[in-house]
């Protein structure tokens, strides 16, 4: 093992710690651009996202569905919660993080505004006015 005045060899081990602090620089890096929103701002997003995707398609649901008893809107209720994810990786949420309580919380918050804001517009006749 070489010393710092420079006796000795050179051990191998030497040369896997410079590797080893490379991959640390890497794993920072890689750690920094992971966490570039905190939780509570990650929570935030996720909500906001699936209200509004909820009530946009409670809106094109009124105004392209003339039947309230036909599976249409249910299928734009979850093409809206698919489309989502993609929408999360390009703002830079880590998607695949996501667990099934994350990825259920999307579909159902989805589901239930849309249901409410689509409920409300049928029954006040405010598709009439649209």
């Amino acid at each position: 093992m070489a010393t710092e005045t420079g006796e000795g060899t050179a051990d191998a081990s030497e040369g896997t710690s410079d590797a080893q602090e490379s991959v640390d620089t890497v794993a920072d890096e890689e750690t920094e651009s992971e966490s570039r929103y905190s939780p509570h701002a990650r929570s935030i997003i996720v909500t906001v996202g699936s209200t509004l995707a909820g009530m946009i398609v409670a809106f094109i649901s009124t105004l392209y569905v003339s039947d309230p008893e036909s599976l249409t809107p249910l299928l734009l209720v979850a093409a809206a919660v698919f489309i989502q994810f993609p929408i999360y990786r390009v703002i830079g949420l880590d998607v695949d993080d996501f667990g099934m309580k994350g990825k259920l919380y999307i579909g159902v918050m989805t589901f239930i505004l849309w249901f409410l804001t689509w409920g409300l517009i049928l029954t006040t006749g405010a598709a009439d006015a649209l």
